[in-house]
């Protein structure tokens, strides 16, 4: 199954380029902060492999009409993301939401840590700065974005990390004014 046909609203030249570049990389354990539909947190839970930690953070659960009637339904958001790992809801930048993922990780680092939640100034640098600490040396942080007109704040966040840092990578296809990926060695 494609990963734009489970909801990722990355470009799939960019995510196809983004797994290329993440082949041989040993990815045990990944910290998405900003889930939204669950697109790329299923691509994270296939690579990360059956055994592998899939931890999400999203300011809320998705809607779920059915669920919220109480009706018996197939294909609920909110069963598919509480299947392909484990969810964290709430505002990224609290310090409980914060400790929930720490108690999930149990003192373990993350291999990927995929930052897509606050989109504004200074939100961005607040989710790098609270989640950065859980990802291991050698490990990778992912940013998406980062040639987005609409999101000034990331892709000037993304412009100073690339700036510092040579080895920064990145992954922009047609059309150049939205979308975007960044990657980061750590």
């Amino acid at each position: 199954m494609a990963v734009s046909e489970m909801g990722a609203e990355q470009k799939p030249t960019e995510l196809a380029t983004l797994i290329t570049a993440l082949d041989g990389r040993p990815l045990r354990r990944v910290l998405e902060i900003g889930v939204f539909q669950g697109g790329t947190f299923w691509l994270w839970r296939q690579l990360a492999g059956p055994k592998g930690q899939v931890i999400g953070v999203d300011l809320r659960e998705p809607r779920c009409r059915p669920c919220d009637e109480g009706r018996a339904h197939s294909s609920c958001p909110r069963a598919r993301l509480r299947e392909l790992g484990e969810m964290v809801f709430g505002d990224s930048h609290e310090k409980a939401t914060r400790r929930q993922v720490e108690k999930l990780l149990a003192g373990e680092k993350v291999d990927l840590l995929h930052v897509d939640g606050d989109h504004e100034d200074p939100g961005v640098a607040k989710d790098v700065d609270l989640y950065a600490p859980f990802l291991r040396r050698g490990g990778v942080m992912v940013f998406h974005d980062v040639a987005s007109d609409a999101y000034p704040a990331v892709k000037a966040f993304w412009r100073a990390i690339r700036a510092a840092n040579p080895h920064a990578l990145e992954f922009v296809s047609e059309p150049k004014d939205w979308g975007g990926i960044g990657l980061v060695p750590f």
